[in-house]
């Protein structure tokens, strides 16, 4: 066989790797190409929206009590698909056509070919989007709300709790038999309890908070806390700190005080300010402080004579905390916390770098504390000089009681999974070696009492009062 010079010839093995090097090149080029022009969708506010996603609640319409949901599980794939699921079965699926999209707002169509749900098919949605919350608006005038978790986080075991209540509280609820704004709770002891009331009155159980009497006050003025020093000695505090019309008198605050074991009280008169008491909080039998908007007031001798006293910056406090009878803690508004070493003469400025409300404090020793805030559980090991986000923890928190880092109760919401399908939340959590526990009997955390590890209050906010008991 001759060749030309100019003929080249590929040995066998070249032969053979040509073609798919070649071929490799092309389907590179091509997916470069076609990946390029693919555009995202979604602005990168609703980035988070793709995933798995189980429905807790619908709320709204014109009752406002929603419905129960007909399905379980919305998945969203980042190709504009969705799925409804229930028990594993496809009960619809289809395309979302954005119809309005900004960095502050996204309303959607889910387009199905099947006749799906309770008007979620077919109907515009408007998007708001949190870390693993879903939540779905109706832009009909009963504007049904759909309430999604992620259902990817809800499913690891940290979560998940079998049943919804917990076999060691014990919960048992009363009616207090009064149509009254409650405001704030206190224990003596497991029996002996008070209730203040906007409308200025206080009532009391003896037993346990099965049934309230309204004790007699002589007030109409609003109370917003109240504390014992002993069984007999008592006070609460309140007031008002403004007025409307020409010429008022802004009525100012107000402090009530009990030697009977709160059968009768009486005002304690104090010079005039204009403004009123929120907190008040005795440390031992002699020292005791009320705080306001504005005022600060200090006693040494048991709350028979009080004087007002400074803090430099602190605008406003919500919650005291002592170790002892010198060092304490006291929380505030826009991350403002400031500790005292001698009984509240002198505090020093520990503040967060944060806007959040410290809602309430609590330490260990000097070194280990805990702060809630309006987003979550955050807890220093340093004695305040850096703070972490305690993982799994609830958020909301208003009121907290620890015994060690790995025991302790909070009243705020936390939420667990009791199957991959079933979502709920719980307003008291319990920690027992390093695990959460909670229980979905208790209905409500707004004004939550905790008189010791194993006896905790709170009030459910239509009249009635949770008693909460540890039993192991």
């Amino acid at each position: 066989m001759i060749f030309e010079p100019s003929q080249t010839v590929n040995p066998p093995a070249m032969k053979a790797i040509a073609l798919p090097i070649r071929f490799v090149l092309i389907l590179i080029f091509v997916t470069l190409v076609f990946s390029g022009c693919e555009k995202e969708p979604f602005y990168s506010e609703y980035a988070g929206i793709y995933g798995t996603w189980t429905i807790r609640n619908i709320s709204g319409g014109f009752s406002g009590a929603g419905f129960e949901p007909d399905f379980d599980i919305l998945v969203i794939t980042s190709r504009m698909q969705f799925s409804i699921y229930r028990n594993d079965t496809l009960l619809a699926d289809g395309k979302i056509e954005i119809i309005e999209q900004t960095s502050d707002n996204l309303r959607v169509l889910f387009k199905s070919k099947d006749d799906f749900g309770h008007m979620f098919t077919g109907l515009e949605k408007e998007i708001r989007l949190g870390n693993d919350t879903l939540i779905l608006n109706d832009g009909c005038c009963d504007m049904y709300s759909y309430f999604f978790v992620r259902s990817e986080v809800y499913a690891d075991e940290k979560y998940i709790q079998v049943d919804k209540t917990f076999d060691i509280l014990d919960v048992a609820t009363y009616n207090t038999g009064f149509n009254r704004y409650y405001t704030s709770l206190f224990f003596q002891n497991e029996e002996l309890g008070f209730i203040t009331c906007y409308e200025g009155s206080i009532l009391k159980t003896s037993d346990g908070g099965r049934t309230w009497n309204e004790v007699e006050t002589n007030n109409t003025m609003p109370l917003y806390d109240i504390s014992f020093i002993d069984s007999n000695t008592g006070f609460a505090v309140g007031g008002i700190s403004s007025c409307g019309g020409t010429g008022c008198t802004v009525p100012g605050y107000l402090m009530l005080k009990t030697t009977d074991g709160g059968e009768t009280w009486g005002k304690v008169y104090l010079p005039y300010s204009p403004s009123e008491f929120r907190l008040i909080k005795f440390i031992n039998e002699d020292t005791g402080f009320a705080f306001g908007n504005g005022v600060r007031l200090k006693t040494s001798d048991g709350g028979m004579t009080w004087t007002g006293f400074s803090i430099e910056g602190i605008k406003y406090v919500y919650d005291l905390f002592f170790l002892d009878d010198n060092t304490g803690f006291l929380t505030g508004i826009q991350g403002q916390l400031l500790k005292t070493s001698d009984g509240g003469e002198t505090w020093q400025d520990m503040s967060l770098e944060t806007n959040d409300q410290l809602y309430t404090v609590m330490f260990l020793n000097e070194q280990t504390g805990y702060i809630g805030n309006g987003n979550s559980l955050i807890k220093t090991t340093d004695g305040g000089l850096s703070w972490s986000t305690e993982e799994n923890s609830p958020s909301g928190v208003v009121k907290m009681n620890f015994t060690s880092e790995t025991n302790g109760v909070v009243f705020g919401t936390r939420t667990y999974a009791s199957s991959k399908w079933d979502v709920w939340d719980s307003k008291i959590n319990l920690l027992i070696d390093g695990k959460w526990y909670g229980d979905n009997r208790v209905k409500f955390h707004g004004t939550p009492f905790i008189l010791d590890p194993k006896h905790f209050f709170t009030i459910n906010g239509n009249e009635e009062i949770s008693v909460i008991k540890v039993t192991n």
